[in-house]
């Protein structure tokens, strides 16, 4: 973290030096991540209303079913927010599927929803109208190959923005 840290500070410092900013095509978005779904009640959903928070990132995937079920028995209040769902490789074609479609349509992205399969990515964002990213690269091609978002992580990746890219 520290090696990273450093690496940043010394690509910020150059860029101020130069009067040019780091985020000309990166957008840089505020989310409230959240790794347990269940801890979304209506009252903790209102309070983060109350701070701002237009954008929750829950972390998803290990009972799909489940997870799906909870959302949509909460969606008058679910539907107030943007999602992004982060499977963490596992669960995403199920957790979709079952997810009500009035939800669905709030959906930011899905974050690595299955193991990656260009294939199998490419049809279930064509399928259910959802953008695929993914924070996981896997050497060789890998999702970024396919993938439109990439998640990038300060403490784990090199800074190299693209377009479609959203720092974490």
């Amino acid at each position: 973290l520290l090696e990273r840290s450093l690496h940043f500070a010394k690509l910020d410092g150059t860029a101020r030096s130069q009067k040019k900013s780091l985020f000309t095509s990166t957008k840089v978005r505020s989310h409230f991540t959240e790794t347990d779904l269940r801890q979304l009640t209506p009252r903790r959903l209102e309070h983060l209303k109350e701070r701002g928070f237009l954008t929750i990132k829950a972390k998803v995937g290990r009972s799909p079913l489940e997870e799906a079920e909870y959302c949509n028995r909460r969606a008058p209040v679910f539907r107030d927010f943007r999602w992004r769902f982060d499977f963490n490789g596992e669960g995403g074609r199920a957790f979709v599927s079952a997810l009500h479609p009035e939800l669905r349509g709030r959906i930011d992205f899905l974050e690595d929803p299955d193991e990656y399969q260009a294939r199998s990515w490419k049809k279930l964002s064509r399928e259910f109208r959802v953008a695929i990213a993914y924070d996981q690269p896997r050497g060789g091609r890998g999702p970024s190959f396919y993938a439109g978002i990439r998640v990038l992580k300060p403490a784990r990746h090199s800074l190299r923005p693209r377009r479609r890219d959203l720092l974490t």
